[in-house]
C-alpha cells in the first residue's frame, strides 16, 4: 500500500489479477470511492511500491518500473536495464531511493540485493554476506539498518539485522538471538526513538521476545511479552506508525494476553486490540487521508466478504 498524496490516491500492489471481474494484474488505485486500474503489469505479483520525489516506482518480475509523469495515462516504463531480480522494499531519504530485495545484478554488480537509485542509474551497496534477500530498510538515528535472509551452514537461511558503519564501507551485525532455525524477521520500524523488529520468533526458542523486539541503539529488549504464540499463530509481517501509535499486522490472535485478531496497537506502554475478526493474515498497513488502511490474505471481516 502506497499513499500517492500528489494525486490523492492510494496505490495497491500485490498478487491479484482481477478487480470487479475485469483484468487488472498486480496493481490498482483507490480514490476514496472505488478501486480501479492504474495500468497493468505483465507479471504477477507486485511485491513492493516506492516513491521518491513524487515519482512512483514498482517491480514487475525482473524489471524496475517507473510511472510516467502524467499519472492519468497510467503508463509504466522500465528503468535501468542493469537491474535484474525482485525488489521487496523501498526507502526514500534525502531525495535518494534505496531498494532492497533479491536481485542478482544492479548496474554492473552481481550478487547485490541492496542498492540506491540516484535518478539516473542504480549503484550497489555491498553487504557483508553474499546472495541475501533484503526484506526491509530503514534509517534509525540517521544510520541505515536492514533486515535480510542469508544462506547459512545448514543449507537453509537465517535472518540478520545489519547496521551500516559511519564509514559507509562496512556493516555491524546486531542480530538478536532467535534460537530456532525456523525463526525469521522481516520488518523494521522506528517508533519513539527506538528501532522495532518483527517477524516470527519466540521466547520458547531462546529469544528475549515474541515476534517483536525493540532496540535502543545498544541492546535489544522485549516488548511487554509481544505477540502470543500458539501453533502457526504468532507471526508479524508489517509495522506502521500512525497517530503516534505503532500498529502491528500479521497472523495472530492476541498480544500479551489482549485479544487482537491479526492486528494490534502498541502505545510504548500497553497492547490494545482493534476489534474485528479477519479470517486471514494482514500483510500491509499504511495511512492515507488520515485513515488507516490494511491489506492481506483475508476475504472476510466479521463474516462479511471483504476481499484482501
Amino acid at each position: 500500500l502506497l499513499p500517492d498524496t500528489a494525486n490523492n490516491q492510494l496505490i495497491i500492489g500485490g498478487e491479484f489479477s482481477y478487480i470487479h471481474s475485469a483484468l487488472h494484474p498486480s496493481i490498482a488505485k483507490y480514490d476514496g470511492v472505488a478501486i480501479d486500474s492504474i495500468g497493468a503489469f505483465s507479471c504477477n505479483p507486485n511485491f513492493a511500491l516506492g516513491m521518491c520525489g513524487g515519482v512512483v516506482y514498482a517491480t514487475d518480475c525482473n524489471t524496475m518500473l517507473v510511472r510516467g509523469q502524467n499519472p492519468y495515462q497510467n503508463l509504466w516504463q522500465p528503468i535501468d536495464s542493469g537491474f535484474g531480480g525482485t525488489a521487496l522494499c523501498y526507502y526514500e531519504k534525502d531525495s535518494v531511493l534505496y531498494v532492497g530485495g533479491g536481485f542478482n545484478s544492479v548496474g554492473q554488480i552481481t550478487g547485490g540485493s541492496l542498492a540506491y537509485w540516484n535518478g539516473q542509474r542504480f549503484r550497489d551497496i555491498a553487504l557483508p554476506f553474499s546472495y541475501g534477500m533484503v526484506s526491509d530498510i530503514t534509517f534509525f538515528r540517521d544510520t541505515m539498518y536492514v533486515v535480510a535472509d542469508f544462506p547459512d551452514s545448514t543449507r537453509g537461511t537465517s535472518s540478520r539485522v545489519l547496521r551500516r558503519t559511519c564509514s559507509c564501507r562496512g556493516w555491524i551485525d546486531i542480530t538478536p538471538v532467535f534460537g530456532s532455525t525456523s525463526s525469521w524477521a522481516s520488518s523494521l520500524e522506528v517508533y519513539k526513538n527506538e528501532l522495532y523488529l518483527a517477524g516470527s520468533f519466540s521466547k520458547a526458542d531462546g529469544c528475549i521476545g515474541n515476534s517483536i523486539l525493540k532496540y535502543d541503539g545498544i541492546l535489544w529488549h522485549d516488548v511487554a511479552n509481544g505477540i502470543d504464540q500458539s501453533g502457526s499463530y504468532g507471526q508479524v509481517f508489517e509495522l506502521h506508525v500512525f497517530r503516534d501509535v505503532l500498529f502491528v499486522g500479521g497472523f495472530f490472535q492476541s498480544a500479551n494476553g489482549i485479544a487482537a485478531n491479526n492486528i494490534a496497537a502498541w502505545d510504548s506502554t500497553d497492547w490494545y486490540g482493534l476489534g474485528g475478526t479477519f479470517n486471514q493474515s494482514i500483510m500491509a498497513i499504511n495511512d492515507w487521508n488520515d485513515e488507516l488502511y490494511v491489506g492481506g490474505r483475508f476475504t472476510e471481516i466479521d463474516g462479511i466478504q471483504t476481499n484482501y
